[in-house]
Parts: structure tokens; sequence; C-alpha cells
């Protein structure tokens, strides 16, 4: 029976907690404020899948600490999207006001979800549809294939049309 390559694993684990700064600044760039320690796993998993998957030939000229910052920012957006879709159903999502205080609370997100398809355009659901699943405004852009200005346009057509709606209710 073959033993395993300990020293193997300990570089690797070193390797893994010399990326951990840079898991926190992708952290604090996401604006990750609550969870902290399941987004670091989070980050350490992607650190260690990336060390394991690195390969310089094939990537297309990056550094490995580019290639695993990429990958570490890349796993933790995606977590945030997942959660975001777990809770997209609580409340309808900040974007509505720019102060943060969302006139739409949970009582009335089911009328919102009825009413919306006949108060908004196709262009304007999908954008709404998107966002609040977690996508960027150029993200959004680059899937409708549309300029940002075109889709900052539609947020602020779509943030109107609401406000409008629940003042009548």
């Amino acid at each position: 029976m073959e033993k395993p390559d300990l020293s193997r694993e300990v570089q690797l684990e070193a390797k893994i907690r010399q990326y951990e700064p840079m898991i926190h600044a992708v952290m604090n760039k996401l604006n990750i404020l609550y969870d902290k320690d399941d987004f670091l796993q989070i980050g350490r998993i992607a650190v260690f899948q990336a060390l394991l998957g690195y390969d310089p030939a094939r990537a297309r000229g990056a550094t490995e600490s580019q290639f695993v910052y990429t990958r570490i920012y890349q796993r933790l957006i995606d977590e945030i999207r997942r959660c975001v879709r777990v809770s997209k159903g609580l409340e309808l999502t900040e974007w509505l006001e720019d102060d943060g205080t969302s006139a739409v609370r949970e009582s009335y997100v089911d009328l919102l979800n009825g009413d919306l398809v006949e108060l908004l355009t196709e262009r304007e659901m999908q954008w709404l549809e998107l966002m609040t699943e977690g996508y960027s405004t150029s993200e959004i852009a680059g899937i409708l294939g549309v300029s940002i200005s075109t889709i900052k346009a539609v947020r602020l057509k779509v943030r109107v049309k609401v406000k409008e709606f629940v003042n009548t209710i």
C-alpha cells in the first residue's frame, strides 16, 4: 500500500493559506458582510481547485495569482447569486430606490409578480428577471445584446412604473 504524498498536501495547504489575504480582499470588494466564514471556506475551495487546475500553457498568459484571483471572484459571485435566488421571493431587492428603502414589501410581491407582466414591456420584464437573479448591469447588457446605457434607461423606466403602481395600491 502506497503512502500518500504528505509533502504535496502540506505544500498545497501552505499555498491556500498564502492566498487567504486575496480571499479577504475579494470578499471586501464584493461587500460581503454576513456569513464571512462560509464565504472564506468557499474561497479556500476555489483556491484549491484553481491550484490543481492551473496550467500555464492553457492560462493564456495569466499568472498563477491572476488565475486564482479570477477563480475566487467567480466562485464568490456564483455563491452570492445562489443566495439571491434562495431569498428572491422574500422581498424585491433594494434597486427599486437608490436610498435603499424599498417601497415594495412582502405583501406586494405576489401582486406585483402577476401585475408586472401587464405593466412592463418584454425587455423590462427580461431586465427585472435577470436583475433579481443577481446579474450585474454589464452582464444583463451582454445577455440582451444592448449597451449598458440602454440597460440603465430600462432600469429607470421600471423604477418609475413600479413606484407609480405601488402608489396606486
